[in-house]
């Protein structure tokens, strides 16, 4: 049996991602929709998370690419 996460999106209230237990023959068992309090997140948990949003290396540069 393999556990995937699907997805994952935040929203204002919380953390969220989509879980899908996989079982024998690569057939889809179970999906799960999970949510994580925000206040339930420890800051040790998101802290390399906002270390790596704060550092501009890893932003695109979009500017070149037409809009329409």
């Amino acid at each position: 049996m393999d556990v995937h996460v699907d997805n994952v999106w935040a929203t204002p209230s919380g953390l969220h991602c989509r879980v899908t237990v996989w079982g024998p023959g690569n057939k889809w068992r179970h999906r799960y929709e999970c949510m994580v309090p925000v206040a339930e997140i420890q800051a040790e948990a998101i802290e390399p998370l906002w270390r790596a949003i704060e550092d501009e290396s890893w932003h695109e540069d979009l500017s070149d690419i037409p809009l329409f």
